[in-house]
């Protein structure tokens, strides 16, 4: 009937509505615009991380006089490795110390120089200065590669639109950031190798079980720990526990300062950040 064709015009024009609300209150159409801007992608193809990846890369390799391969589709066979997690015990705890990695991906990326054209064979690592060898034995120039540095210059943009509290440019680059390791890990990625994918996760897994035998070392017990966090038990109260989670967090970071710095004649970007406490 007439009647009904109106209805279902009015139920239809109020899903469009409602839709265009949506996405005026989350701000998506503008964050898809920063993200397009950043990656110079065009709006329909943003979500695509590997073309991103190599709007980026590919630019920052020709400067650089570097020819970057053809796309090619392969088989990853194996799975890659994935993080730490150092299930917890079971009971009631007091006063504990949540302490994590602010992207530890990307900032073991530029630690390491973990970077498709860095990579290096066990072959060359003999004849290259200072060579870096990750726990999983992959081997990379030590250097400023490509990666590092396109990751360098999001972070201090990200920094200075953060002071500007543009927090959609902000959050348009930490996600591109963090989907940088990923896309090493994919077959379909013209960068794809599992041993480097494989190499970023190995040393997380490194980075995380080292952090929590430093803490223990203090005295105190770490009950649970995943793939960039620690969670430290402390029965101190909540005054004293807040104090120690800032105390333990400064102590890390010069940690891996000096341990970087002797290991590999390089700075550490890793930066452990005391998040909460739980009573």
């Amino acid at each position: 009937t007439e009647k009904s064709h109106q209805a279902l015009a009015d139920y239809n024009l109020m899903d469009c509505q409602l839709v265009y609300e949506i996405l005026e209150k989350t701000k998506t159409i503008e964050l898809a615009t920063e993200r397009s801007e950043l990656t110079g992608m065009p709006l329909d193809k943003i979500t695509s991380s590997i073309a991103a990846f190599d709007s980026l890369y590919i630019r920052e390799a020709r400067k650089r006089g570097i020819v970057s391969p053809q796309t090619h589709y392969g088989e990853r066979g194996e799975r890659i490795k994935g993080g730490y997690v150092f299930s917890s015990k079971s009971g009631v705890f007091n006063n504990v110390l949540v302490l994590d990695f602010k992207s530890l991906y990307p900032s073991i990326l530029c630690t390491f120089n973990i970077d498709p054209a860095s990579h290096i064979t066990e072959k060359e690592a003999k004849k290259e200065k200072n060579a870096i060898e990750s726990p999983n034995h992959e081997f990379f120039k030590n250097a400023e590669g490509i990666l590092p540095h396109i990751i360098q210059k999001l972070h201090s943009t990200r920094e200075t639109f953060k002071k500007e509290t543009n927090e959609l440019a902000s959050y348009a680059i930490k996600t591109t950031m963090n989907s940088f390791w990923g896309v090493l890990a994919s077959p379909n990625c013209r960068y794809f190798n599992l041993n480097m994918a494989n190499a970023i996760t190995s040393y997380a897994r490194w980075i995380i079980q080292e952090t929590a035998r430093e803490i223990e070392k203090k005295g105190y017990k770490v009950i649970y720990s995943d793939t960039d966090s620690v969670f430290v038990e402390t029965n101190l109260g909540k005054e004293k526990a807040n104090l120690l989670g800032i105390e333990l967090q400064n102590q890390i970071n010069n940690f891996y300062k000096e341990q970087v710095k002797k290991l590999y004649n390089r700075p550490s970007y890793l930066e452990l950040q005391f998040d909460k406490q739980y009573l």
